[in-house]
């Protein structure tokens, strides 16, 4: 039986979400860009709602659909049973291979109201699945991105009795701690496309049974009494609100999907149109053609659909952007018959597989950038080798122009593929071969493609080298690694057939003259043989300001006495290294790294990084938080609530011990004190990290002392229920997630700030998201900066992905000499000079004396789309300074 009842109520005006839920832009346009449109959109909560039930007796009908599945299953019995005098559904399926399997009912009830979920379930007796669970999940609509988990599970048992298992669901919003205020916030950090707030989706609600087993295991399960009772709005009302809403706010997306739809039926079009091309880049350009062929396709899906993620999105970027570059050069692409080479978006999340022909590359095009004196900017090209090419080496020459920009100012390298675990914390499953580090000999890491491993070259301080597995389940066998890197690009053999990647640093002297510059890299090979690829950069003629973010990033280096410089950690580390990472976070434009190190190493510390050349304005310290006082000194134990924890008096030797709000005080003026003799500013302390709750509240008379003493407050926070509970002590509050603007305004509203962490954290190997949301993004959303976790935390072993259930959390990985800069801290810095251009704009509407073509930028400002690609939007930032200053 399954009943449905509605009994219409009105919806109270207490219903309404206490803040408007929608602006475009920060606070720092309000001065001279309009209000949205968007205001005028009706909130979703304000949709009138009525009692509702639902229920499933599992008597008359099985609703349970298979919903996703990863490995192989064999379903032995699924549908509706009568056992031991009882009516219910049953699900009995066998693991043919390791994996998982999710079950839904397919309610979809919007989850717009109060609602409370309840399940009646049990396990057979020949059950022995790793877990089986029963939950939830939710489906953000009309997106296809969803929130799931299961709230109750049995792990590897035989029968249970039957279990109660109840959930609510309360009205979404910072007030209340809802699962759907948390849960709507999640999937928009790095899936939607869009660029629309969490509030411009509906949550719409399904019944989830979660499954995972061993290859040989079996999973048993029976639901009975399963109900869903509380108030909602009306669906089809519902989902025609949610879809005018997203409408509106994905316009933008909407207009460029269609243009982008145009240039592709333009540049296929360009490409018919060459009527031959040399015949050994007619395999080039057959793959390019394909491939454009196939992302039209999945762009037209997505037009049709509304919505895009970025894991579809990236290579229809890329490749459309190979194919328009590709259009003019690809008569000119056949200097050398043994290799073609391709232009490639630097900072871009397509990795080229090196058993496969570029489709995302453009054929035979020159190299080209454009920078700022003092900037960083990143080149990358690929070779496909058409025959083999032995000790293949790069040079670069000196670019001629308005002067001479020697050629130590380009620095190469090789683009490494190797295999990575998954895609995002949590995320061991599958091997996946993705671009990832930077490196000058090519041989510090080879691959098996076969086998799917990974080995890295261990070069002890005598005897021979040997090559150790990287991609296994454990790391035992990389205890006391040393890996090499060489100081030069060393020579590489590309075998027939294959291609490999290559990258260039350029760094524009200070001195340099405005400007385009010419030059040249040079390909050369055995045999006496060359290939050369003309390379251009252009050095505008005006500077880049520092960032208007302030970028932080969780820095676990402790400089320490007798660190083992043979040790590969994230924490302990000698001073040498600790000079290097600091160096390496700064001129990736990284200016406030915070400071795991002890009060005592803090002179030692706060000395290497002011030569280094980190900012002296304020310091973020955990020192307070590591040593367990802040969570003593709120006389809580964040592990169990209802106990105090002990105090362990963690005191400098020789001192007495002192109450922990005593010592609070104490320590923060010695802290001042270090601070003061360095030449830093201000001291800011961390609180309990991603504290919420009663362990938040907990604080505030902790955080009132800090105050007392001098100091400020820093701490992650997790969830928008922070602002109620603390808002007026934490000075800088680092949310959790993809930035949003509603979070901006109220901080800013208590004359606070707010960071952002997250969206993603360190463990993906896609720079152009970071340079996206820690650039743009980050800016756009009225953030004031960011605290990215972490420069480098190896779960296990750093140089292994797949020895953990937690994927490391690396921008760089460490050699004995050195460090290895992965992609995606070169996207962070795209991303930071991104807002420089940005602030260089402002500057220039600012002095303008033509004040319509101000008028015009700032609504450009207001109207940039950042679901574009990011090199297009930087060029159009590029051209409006340039009027402007003209």
């Amino acid at each position: 039986m399954k009943s449905r009842d509605r009994e219409h109520t009105a919806c109270p005006q207490c219903n309404l979400h206490p803040f408007l839920p929608v602006l475009l832009l920060p606070m720092a346009f309000a001065a001279f860009i309009p209000f949205s449109s968007a205001w005028a959109l009706v909130e979703l909560t304000a949709i009138p709602r009525e009692a509702f039930t639902q229920a499933e007796k599992f008597d008359t009908a099985d609703p349970v659909e298979l919903w996703e599945i990863e490995g192989s299953i064999r379903v032995r019995n699924k549908g509706l049973v009568a056992e031991e005098g009882v009516n219910s559904f049953k699900l009995d399926i066998e693991f043919d291979s390791d994996g998982r399997c999710l079950w839904r009912i397919p309610w979809a009830v919007p989850l717009e109201g109060d609602m409370k979920q309840t399940i009646r379930w049990r396990t057979g007796r020949h059950n022995d699945a790793a877990l089986v669970g029963v939950g939830y999940c939710v489906i953000f609509i009309p997106t296809d991105t969803w929130y799931r988990r299961y709230g109750d599970s049995v792990r590897g048992g035989g029968a249970t009795g039957w279990r109660a298992y109840e959930e609510e669901f309360g009205v979404p919003g910072w007030w209340d701690d809802s699962i759907v205020s948390e849960s709507r916030g999640g999937p928009l950090s790095l899936q939607v496309a869009a660029q629309v707030d969490k509030f411009d989706l509906g949550a719409m609600m399904d019944p989830l049974i979660w499954i995972e087993g061993k290859a040989g295991q079996r999973a048993v399960l029976y639901l009975d009494d399963l109900r869903l009772e509380g108030d909602a709005p009306d669906a089809d009302v519902y989902r025609r609100e949610v879809q005018k809403r997203y409408d509106v706010r994905a316009a933008p997306f909407y207009r460029q999907m269609r243009e982008w739809k145009e240039r592709f039926e333009a540049v296929r079009a360009g490409l018919q149109a060459i009527d031959s091309v040399p015949d050994h880049v007619r395999s080039s350009r057959d793959a390019l053609e394909k491939a454009l062929a196939h992302r039209q396709v999945k762009l037209e899906g997505m037009i049709d659909f509304g919505h895009a993620d970025w894991q579809d999105l990236d290579p229809v970027m890329d490749t459309l952007w190979a194919a328009e570059k590709s259009v003019t050069s690809l008569q000119s692409a056949g200097a050398s018959p043994e290799l073609v080479h391709y232009a490639v978006r630097p900072i871009s999340n397509t990795t080229l597989v090196p058993s496969e022909i570029p489709a995302t590359g453009a054929i035979g095009a020159d190299l080209e950038a454009a920078a700022c004196r003092g900037e960083y900017e990143p080149v990358c090209f690929a070779l496909h080798a058409v025959k083999d090419l032995e000790n293949l080496t790069v040079e670069v020459s000196d670019l001629e122009g308005p002067g001479i920009i020697h050629s130590d100012a380009v620095e190469p390298f090789i683009l490494k593929v190797w295999y990575r675990s998954g895609f995002y914390s949590g995320d061991p499953n599958g091997r996946w071969l993705l671009k990832e580090m930077l490196l000058k000999d090519d041989a510090l890491v080879t691959v098996d493609t076969e086998a799917r491993h990974n080995y890295v070259r261990h070069t002890p301080e005598s005897g021979p080298e040997e090559y150790r597995l990287c991609s296994g389940p454990t790391s035992e066998n990389l205890a006391g690694l040393r890996p090499v890197d060489a100081e030069t690009l060393q020579p590489v053999t590309l075998p027939a057939g294959t291609t490999k990647s290559f990258w260039l640093t350029v760094l524009v002297p200070d001195d340099a003259k405005s400007g385009n510059y010419e030059g040249a890299v040079t390909l050369a090979w055995s045999g006496g043989k060359s290939h050369r690829i003309p390379f251009r950069l252009k050095v505008h003629p005006f500077e880049l300001p520092p960032s208007p973010l302030t970028y932080s990033v969780y820095h676990r280096g402790r400089v320490e006495h007798g660190a083992d410089p043979n040790v590969i950690n994230s924490e302990d580390l000698t001073k040498d290294r600790y000079e290097r990472e600091i160096r390496n976070i700064v001129e990736h434009g990284v200016l406030h790294p915070n400071m795991y190190d002890t009060l005592k190493m803090a002179p030692q510390a706060l000395a290497i990084r002011k030569q280094a050349g980190v900012a002296t304005d304020r310091v973020f310290v955990l020192d307070f938080w590591r040593t367990g006082l802040m969570a003593e000194a709120a006389g809580i134990s964040r592990r169990d609530p209802n106990r105090a924890p002990e105090w362990h008096g963690h005191v400098a030797p020789g001192r007495r011990e002192n109450a922990p709000m005593e010592e609070i005080r104490i320590r923060i003026g010695e802290w001042k004190e270090a601070l003061r003799e360095a030449g830093f500013g201000e001291l800011y302390v961390m609180g309990q990290d991603e504290a919420r709750g009663h362990l938040l509240k907990a604080e505030r008379p902790v955080f009132k002392v800090v105050h007392e003493e001098g100091a400020k407050i820093w701490a992650a926070q997790t969830h928008e229920t922070t602002f109620g509970i603390i808002s007026d002590l934490m000075d800088v509050a680092v949310m959790a997630g993809i930035a949003k603007t509603f979070e901006s305004e109220r901080w800013h509203a208590v004359g606070k700030e707010v960071f952002q962490y997250g969206g993603p954290m360190t463990e993906w190997d896609h720079p152009e998201n970071y340079r996206r949301n820690q650039g743009l993004v980050l800016w756009k959303n009225g953030y004031d900066g960011m605290m990215h976790y972490a420069y480098r935390h190896g779960f296990a072993h750093v140089w292994n992905d797949f020895d953990h259930e937690r994927r490391d959390h690396s921008f760089v990985y460490p050699v004995v000499d050195g460090l290895i800069d992965t992609i995606a801290w070169e996207g962070m810095r795209e991303g930071i000079d991104d807002t420089r251009y940005i602030a260089a704009l402002l500057d220039a509407i600012d002095e303008a004396s033509d004040r319509e073509l101000a008028a015009a930028a700032r609504a450009y400002l207001r109207e940039m789309n950042l679901a574009a690609i990011m090199d297009e939007v930087r060029s159009e930032i590029v051209k409006w300074i340039l009027q402007l200053r003209a």
